[in-house]
């Protein structure tokens, strides 16, 4: 209790929303970009947003392939360490998340909450159709594959699939091209040819006169 007091009384930085507290200014920062929804670092494969740099960082290693956590087990390597933790799991046989309802647990607390759902009825509904979904990327997937959607979940925007255009690739540059120069010379030429095919013309229509 007396740590606890100190570490209450050492976060001096407040959220004005929420009320929650922080030890530093710049833990204020990011968190009231949640607030504001701000998501200023742009991942440069896809474009989606995110408030922290660690975010984009390990959302960027899903384009990429790159897996920097490994189990000591298995091998398997992962880009989140969450992500770690939840698999070691299935080693141990760790499940940490228990149902209120009945004597179920779970090694993830999503799989926890889909459970619960089971109990209580609850679903998230695709508002085009009648389906209904246990887990929220059941949905997201359902109006991709069903309803030709783009959903990107996080700010639940819908827009039409559409080939997505290569930003880095500047676009065309339309250059008229010019009017052909014809020399000097080659017009004096052309002019002289004129001339004298009307001289011999002349000529002939005289000949044939007499």
């Amino acid at each position: 209790e007396h740590m606890k007091f100190h570490n209450e009384h050492s976060k001096k930085f407040l959220c004005s929303e929420c009320g929650q507290r922080f030890i530093r200014n710049d833990y204020l920062v990011i968190h009231m970009r949640r607030h504001r929804g701000e998501k200023p670092f742009k991942c440069k494969y896809c474009g989606k947003g995110f408030p922290r740099t660690t975010d984009l960082t390990v959302h960027e290693r899903y384009h990429t392939g790159e897996k920097t956590h490994l189990c000591t087990v298995c091998g398997r390597g992962f880009g989140r360490a969450y992500n770690l933790t939840v698999h070691m799991r299935t080693h141990t046989g760790e499940k940490p998340y228990q149902c209120t309802y009945c004597d179920a647990a779970f090694a993830q607390g999503n799989d926890l909450k889909a459970h619960i759902r089971r109990h209580t009825g609850e679903r998230f509904r695709c508002d085009l159709c009648s389906d209904s979904f246990l887990m929220g990327y059941m949905l997201t997937q359902h109006k991709r594959t069903v309803h030709g959607l783009n959903v990107i979940s996080n700010i639940r925007r819908l827009q039409p699939v559409h080939k997505q255009e290569n930003f880095d690739e500047p676009p065309p540059i339309t250059i008229p091209l010019p009017k052909p120069v014809v020399p000097d010379n080659m017009v004096f030429n052309a002019i002289h040819a004129d001339s004298l095919h009307a001289q011999l013309a002349v000529a002939q229509f005289h000949l044939t006169r007499e």
